[in-house]
């Protein structure tokens, strides 16, 4: 299954779209039963109402406990405006030994709709201070 966590967003060709945390949960226990790999597209901002705005963190931090079998761990993907927070789930993620990868937002699209080949999308970004 490939889940493409977002409120804002659409989601690209072939993705399923997750438009709040207990929907993106829900998804991750439902993919469990697939024997497709689960690939992840993960925002951080959700905004919930009146400029007001909450996370997706508890997203990551469910991926965090999840210990699947290696062949059926998830990739990861971190599409976020937030580089803070993108930064954040980064960290988490990483420590929780999960693969994980920051994608830049303008290549985003172009990656997910497959106009870009992977290696050029796909930024593993270093943590902030990290060497």
């Amino acid at each position: 299954m490939k889940l493409f966590i977002d409120d804002y967003r659409p989601a690209p060709p072939g993705w399923t779209l997750a438009k709040t945390p207990s929907e993106a949960i829900a998804r991750i226990y439902q993919a469990a039963y697939d024997p497709q790999p689960l690939i992840v597209s993960l925002d951080y901002s959700l905004e919930v109402s009146d400029g007001d705005f909450d996370t997706f963190l508890p997203v990551a931090q469910l991926l965090c406990a999840v210990r699947p079998p290696a062949r059926k761990r998830p990739v990861i993907y971190i599409h976020s405006d937030h580089p803070e927070g993108a930064q954040e789930m980064l960290r988490l993620l990483r420590e929780a030994g999960q693969q994980v990868h920051l994608i830049d937002n303008i290549k985003m699209y172009a990656f997910y709709c497959g106009h870009q080949p992977e290696a050029y999308a796909i930024l593993p970004a270093p943590l902030k201070g990290a060497p």
